[in-house]
């Protein structure tokens, strides 16, 4: 390359995928660049280059192949599990590895899990699969949906330890909640929009039959956001306080959890919470 252009540092792989974050800069040189990653790195077949943030509702971004098999379906191993799903229809972050394995340690056997965007499993089969956990999983793309079925049958998981759904998480929320189901994890991987789903979660316990609080049940909810804040985690806090209507000195918060930078400015943050919430809070939606 030029002397002028930067060389790219890093690249995700999924796979047998590499995914590049080229700059404009590399625009002249993008096919020497995926040549390059093809030949020196043997486990790559594909290489592909980021177009565009994600901006759709199924979390998915435009793609360009830079070089080699344009397949995109991929097998990763994670968490003692292997995942099958296509990259280009399937939300899929390499760079979230800790941080599924941090929540998969905070699972006890015999625990029920609500994973509400769970994508192609990375929470919900290992949960299943290592902690003895029983899960549902609900995830409003259908490719991802069905990718999540294909994964939990190919990983060998009790069928009743591992409950798909394919609905707007609103409607999967309530549906549990009418249910009378009681979670002991409700994981909420929507950095962008999980806040605005927090109000749902007082149907587990607006009603006398609910009452988790008379029952001693203790849910913990972990819900992602993104923050530009020079305080990410106290922003993260007061956003998910907000949007349950509570003061945030009444929200139970066991950990504000910054998992990763995003961008210069922008972090990602996991707000691990306890609910029954206190009963002065009016519940809305």
């Amino acid at each position: 390359l030029p002397r002028d252009v930067v060389l790219p540092t890093s690249f995700e792989t999924i796979g047998h995928v590499a995914h590049l974050n080229l700059r404009e800069q590399h625009g002249p040189h993008k096919a020497l660049i995926g040549a390059v990653l093809l030949d020196k790195c043997p486990q790559i077949r594909t290489v592909v280059n980021k177009c565009a943030s994600i901006s759709s509702t199924f979390r998915t971004f435009s793609m360009e192949l830079l070089a080699g098999d344009p397949d995109l379906d991929v097998a990763v191993h994670e968490s003692g599990t292997t995942l099958c799903f296509n990259f280009g229809e399937v939300f899929w972050n390499s760079r979230l590895q800790n941080e599924h394995r941090r929540i998969l340690g905070l699972i006890q056997p015999g625990e029920v899990v609500v994973d509400v965007f769970a994508g192609a499993g990375p929470f919900a089969v290992p949960a299943a699969k290592h902690r003895g956990a029983f899960v549902f999983a609900n995830d409003l793309n259908p490719a991802a949906a069905q990718c999540l079925k294909a994964n939990s049958i190919q990983n060998k998981v009790p069928p009743d330890s591992l409950i798909v759904s394919n609905e707007d998480g609103r409607d999967f929320l309530r549906g549990l909640a009418d249910q009378q189901v009681q979670p002991n994890h409700i994981l909420m991987n929507l950095p962008e929009l999980a806040p605005d789903f927090l109000p749902v979660l007082w149907g587990f316990q607006s009603r006398p039959d609910r009452e988790l609080a008379v029952k001693g049940h203790v849910m913990h909810v972990h819900c992602y956001c993104f923050s530009n804040a020079e305080d990410p985690r106290g922003d993260a806090v007061r956003r998910v306080a907000a949007a349950l209507g509570v003061p945030t000195d009444l929200l139970q918060v066991d950990e504000a959890h910054v998992v990763r930078s995003v961008a210069v400015g922008k972090e990602m943050v996991c707000v691990s919470f306890r609910m029954p919430l206190p009963s002065a809070a009016s519940p809305r939606e």
